[in-house]
């Protein structure tokens, strides 16, 4: 599914969006990403159908069962 695809890819912070270091208090370039380290039994997934202007996007979703 490209929509997880997306989801988990990696994003690079920088510029406008750095994060706080918690120890120096600086803020720093980062790499974020998510992971699911282990699944539960029942696994809810929200899509967000927004593009990063605020669009709604209006295209059907496959999601194998």
């Amino acid at each position: 599914m490209e929509s997880l695809d997306d989801y988990f890819r990696s994003e690079k912070l920088d510029s406008e969006n750095t994060l706080q270091c918690v120890k120096c208090l600086k803020y720093n370039q980062a790499q974020i990403y998510y992971k699911v380290k282990t699944l539960p039994r029942i696994l809810i997934i929200h899509l967000k159908r927004f593009d990063d202007n605020g669009k709604k996007l209006n295209y059907d979703v496959d999601c194998p069962v």
